[in-house]
């Protein structure tokens, strides 16, 4: 082991450190990617924009596989590796712990229900909305490679589809923006509902989606208070995990007669009320069994965190 860690510098050397090796990270998964996708489609570099903009949505495969790779790349890899360098135990540091209390899987499966309700009903209304061309364009890309790999049909392909949508983006997202992004953002605001908004914004960001900016957003929002509220990041990554993969089991089994049967105002406000209520309910619920962050986590070692920093000459 090392016989210091970056715990024990500034927070600013810390960023600069973090930022480093991302971007280097970014910058290979980039590089990977392309490679990837010439090799898998037998492509040309020439013929690589005109098979981005209108090929690849047939292959399912290639669009999983791709975006595995980015998730590792940029959320886990940089996550764990920062971690590792971090602190003497990378697994506390990241919240990969029990939680302190009994929270109940009852409640986070509720707060699942009510946050898809309600931030349904929230990206219906928003859809509706005239964004411009730019954010009509990033929707078309956006639904073309959610429908390729929720379309496929076989026992696979749904096996696939609730890896890429809902367990991959569960570990590696909430590793990187609630286990690392998070506690930067406590380290430098020290408030805890604007270092989970801060985390939220930068979670959205990423998601490249103008038209679902806000569902996306409150989700951030949320996905941040049960990590601070819980102590455990295993619960954020469960709600997570429910939340996508519900969300593509039903994608891929909705009917276009039950689709129909949810359109118009009637059933989103009412989507919008269940939401609000369960939401209120879980809330409430995960409050009373709460276990939250101490106010003094972070990514400074403060005092003695962990108890692994040498000892002050009496």
């Amino acid at each position: 082991m090392f016989k210091s860690y970056l715990r024990i510098q500034p927070v600013a050397v810390q960023l600069l450190v973090f930022l480093s090796f991302w971007c280097a990270l970014m910058l290979l998964s980039l590089f990977i990617q392309p490679l990837y996708i010439k090799a898998a489609a037998g492509i040309s570099s020439a013929q690589m924009e005109h098979f981005l903009e209108n090929d690849i949505y047939h292959y399912p495969n290639l669009i999983f596989v791709s975006n595995a790779l980015f998730q590792v790349f940029s959320f886990l890899v940089p996550a764990l590796v920062y971690a590792y360098l971090a602190d003497p135990s990378p697994r506390a540091y990241l919240g990969l712990v029990k939680p302190a209390r009994a929270i109940g899987i009852a409640g986070i499966i509720v707060m699942t229900f009510g946050l898809l309700c309600f931030t349904g009903a929230i990206a219906e209304w928003t859809a509706q909305l005239d964004l411009g061309q730019s954010s009509k364009e990033l929707d078309r890309q956006r639904e073309g490679f959610i429908n390729a790999y929720l379309n496929a049909g076989s026992g696979w392909a749904v096996l696939r589809s609730i890896l890429l949508i809902a367990l991959v983006p569960a570990i590696c997202e909430e590793l990187f923006f609630r286990g690392v992004i998070l506690k930067f953002a406590q380290s430098m605001f020290r408030r805890w509902w604007l270092s989970i908004g801060v985390s939220a914004f930068l979670f959205t960001l990423f998601h490249a989606s103008v038209s679902e900016f806000l569902p996306i957003f409150i989700a951030g929002v949320v996905l941040g208070w049960v990590y601070y509220i819980t102590g455990s990041m295993w619960m954020s990554i469960l709600l997570h995990l429910l939340f996508n993969g519900i969300q593509a089991l039903v994608g891929i089994y909705a009917t276009p007669a039950m689709e129909k049967s949810l359109e118009g105002a009637g059933p989103t406000v009412i989507a919008f009320a269940i939401g609000a209520m369960l939401l209120a309910g879980s809330i409430f619920f995960l409050y009373r069994k709460r276990t939250p962050l101490p106010d003094s986590w972070s990514v400074a070692a403060g005092n003695n965190a962990g108890g692994w920093l040498p000892e002050k000459d009496a």
